[in-house]
């Protein structure tokens, strides 16, 4: 009896330590907060380098929308990556949706470098997603893809996959309609040197 006590007491010692250490073991700052940052990051660059993202996209493309409706979009973009970000820090399960932003992120990223080659112009927010954004994307999602479960891989992979789809076909879709107005334009005005952009 009396070598018992010792021993549940130290016992209940270990686990009062544990108990004490362990909401300490968290980081204090999850890498996926990151995302957010950086993506306020390449907002900068995209609203006031180059003329604006806007501008950019109506004098290449042909896409007409004002930098009202920019902000809007991005900021309901922006909340999306916190609300995401928080879903992540706060719970492991979560972790899929780190998957779905880093490859959503890269298909911007791509976005803006099919957009700078097939118009041979510089797209505004290209430096930041080439510089910023692979860097972070491909180490986040080889951590996240490690931190899943199966059925989170997949998961995050369609989301991320369905959103960067729908970046690059609404691209691909502007430079299609592009390069099909450009040939009319040259037999509608033959004697107009077409100087590039």
């Amino acid at each position: 009896r009396h070598m018992l006590l010792p021993s549940v007491t130290g016992h209940m010692c270990a686990t009062s330590v544990q108990q004490a250490v362990t909401p300490n073991t968290r980081p204090p700052f999850d890498p996926v907060w990151l995302f957010p940052v950086t993506y306020g990051v390449h907002l900068l660059e995209e609203y006031f380098v180059g003329g604006g993202f806007p501008v950019w996209a109506q004098r290449v493309l042909g896409i007409q929308f004002s930098n009202r409706e920019f902000v809007a979009w991005n900021a309901f973009a922006f909340a999306l990556i916190c609300l995401g970000a928080l879903l992540v820090s706060r719970h492991a399960r979560f972790r899929f949706i780190e998957i779905a932003i880093a490859i959503a992120v890269l298909g911007n990223v791509a976005a803006h470098v099919i957009g700078s080659l097939a118009t041979w112009t510089y797209s505004p927010g290209l430096v930041t997603g080439v510089f910023a954004w692979i860097p972070l994307a491909s180490v986040r999602l080889q951590t996240a893809f490690r931190a899943s479960s199966r059925r989170g891989r997949v998961a995050g992979t369609c989301i991320g996959m369905f959103v960067t789809v729908v970046i690059l076909a609404v691209l691909a879709s502007e430079l299609w309609t592009r390069a099909d107005q450009h040939p009319r334009d040259q037999r509608r005005h033959p004697g107009v040197r077409q100087t590039p952009l």
